[in-house]
Order: C-alpha cells, then structure tokens, then sequence
C-alpha cells in the first residue's frame, strides 16, 4: 500500500471519530442545576453613620417596614456584623456565591445603598 493511502484512510478514520473521542462541556444536565441569585445591600445615611447590610433572596421587602433577611451566622444563628460591603462580599464567596453585577443607587433623604447581585449555582428543587 502507498504510504499516502494510508496516511489520507488514517485521516479519515481520525475526522470521523474525534467528535466521540472529545467533549467540550461538562456532561452536566441543564434541567439538574440552576442559578439561585441573591442582592446584598449596603445602606448607610439617613439617621445613622453605620452601615446596614441586608441580603434580599427574592422575598417582597416593599413597604415603610421592610424585612429582608440580614445575614446570620449558619452556626451560632445570630446576626453577623461586617466592616464593609467588600466583608461581607467575602463572607458570601466562601459560602459559594460569586459576584455577577454592582451598582449604586442615591436615595432621597440622602440614603446611599451599594448592591452586589450575587449567584450561585445549586442543585434544581424537585
């Protein structure tokens, strides 16, 4: 045999099964995982000098007497208390959240709040 018959059936027989042989994606399946989003805020004005952070995981926080969850300690169940938005930033990285968007909002009555849109990646509720 020729060595450029063997060279162009070799060719051939690799093009046709690399397509089997690599996978460019994880074999995950896109209906068991999805993205849970969260927003942390820091709100610092109004009557006091203290930053206030809250973390809203969808729930309706409208209203005079807004609740959105503040961020707890999963072990002792009490409040946590953090220095900046960054601590708090960092606080929620270790726990598997990545930062996705920031933006500022100016409030009347000079409240200035900084937003970190937050996401991460968990199993699908069934």
């Amino acid at each position: 045999m020729n060595y450029h018959k063997i060279k162009n059936v070799f060719s051939c027989l690799l093009f046709l099964f690399t397509p089997f042989l690599i996978s460019a994606q994880p074999s995950t399946s896109i209906d068991s995982v999805f993205w849970r989003y969260a927003e942390i805020s820091g709100i610092m004005g109004g009557f006091s000098s203290k930053l206030k952070v809250e973390v809203n995981y969808g729930e309706n926080v409208t209203g005079w007497f807004r609740t959105p969850e503040m961020l707890v300690d999963s072990v002792t169940g009490k409040q946590v208390k953090y220095n900046s938005m960054i601590d708090a930033l960092n606080s929620m990285s270790v726990q598997g959240w990545e930062l996705v968007q920031s933006y500022f909002t100016d409030e009347a009555g000079g409240l200035k709040t900084l937003h970190f849109i937050i996401r991460r990646e968990e199993a699908r509720p069934k």
